[in-house]
């Protein structure tokens, strides 16, 4: 088989560890490996494979560290898919060399250390899955990767729940692609406030905050979000009132703002929500009437009020 290009062996029972025999394939441009019971590490011969495109190797049990050269020798990668698996150690910064490449999806491993800032240098980065890691940031020199994907303007979805990112969020979130759909932060220990120029990632589909510690106002914070679906900032720390804009973005799906101090009124605008089917605002400080327009929510399945101190009847 010296002249294969592609394996495909994705979705079987595998086991053992990958055969190192692979890196004599000079020609190998594509490797799909997923879903298997494969262990051990990466092969040192697998650096040989300079063509290599794609490759897929997660949910595993691969472990070990990865070669810190390992962007350098497989400068081609489009797609590094490694998630579901047991790798360790810090994120090598030499993926940022790989020119081409357009997804890393390295979800549920033991990853330690700081984002590389050197994926700022990825132009045709499109997609970044890191959560469940232990991937940290508590200071400016390890949240400057945020900075150097501004960069990224091809940039579509950024997923960082369940890490260890700590402290605020800096203001160079509002830089980053316009094009940017998915971003998520969900389970960190975040502080501070909002930075009112998040507002900028306009283009946002779904936007996940949930179980930090932010706290402020969200006021003038998601006016230009028109395209939001997804909205949840459960479980941090939120005051004040909730903002009439919201209304505005007539295309949110799910609205979960439950678990936070919001006060004051909720706002009639919601009765503008057509297409939402979840909205969960318990456990605020919310008082008044509940809005009667929300009677006029015909997608509505899902409705949660509890535990705050609205009053009158029910619509």
């Amino acid at each position: 088989m010296a002249y294969l290009e592609e394996l495909y062996l994705g979705n079987n029972n595998l086991s053992g560890s990958i055969a190192a025999e692979l890196g004599k394939l000079s020609n190998f441009s594509i490797l799909y490996l997923f879903e298997n019971s494969l262990s051990g590490g990466i092969p040192q011969s697998l650096l040989n494979l300079s063509s290599l495109r794609h490759l897929a190797l997660g949910q595993n049990m691969l472990g070990e560290v990865l070669p810190p050269n390992i962007g350098d020798a497989l400068p081609n990668l489009r797609w590094f898919v490694l998630d579901y698996n047991m790798f360790g150690g810090h994120i090598p910064a030499s993926i940022g060399n790989c020119s081409k490449i357009e997804d890393i999806m390295l979800s549920r491993n033991n990853f330690s250390g700081p984002v590389p800032g050197s994926f700022g240098k990825l132009s045709k980065f499109s997609l970044l899955y890191l959560e469940e890691n232990m991937i940290e940031a508590s200071n400016d020199e390890s949240w400057d990767f945020l900075h150097a994907m501004g960069n990224c303007t091809l940039l579509q979805g950024v997923s960082l729940d369940d890490t260890q990112l700590q402290g605020g969020i800096p203001s160079s979130i509002g830089n980053m692609s316009v094009n940017l759909q998915y971003f998520s932060l969900a389970r960190n220990r975040l502080t501070g406030t909002l930075p009112p120029n998040i507002g900028n990632l306009h283009g946002l589909i779904h936007l996940l905050l949930a179980g930090n510690d932010l706290a402020g106002t969200i006021e003038g914070r998601f006016e230009k979000m028109t395209h939001l679906q997804f909205l949840n900032l459960q479980a941090n720390n939120f005051t004040g009132a909730i903002p009439p804009s919201i209304g505005n973005l007539t295309n949110l799906i799910q609205l979960i703002l439950s678990e936070n101090a919001f006060s004051s009124h909720m706002p009639t605008s919601f009765g503008n929500l057509q297409q939402l089917i979840i909205m969960d605002l318990s456990h605020n400080n919310l008082e008044g009437d509940i809005p009667s327009n929300l009677g006029d929510l015909g997608q509505l399945q899902h409705l949660d009020l509890s535990d705050n101190k609205l009053k009158g009847i029910i619509p």
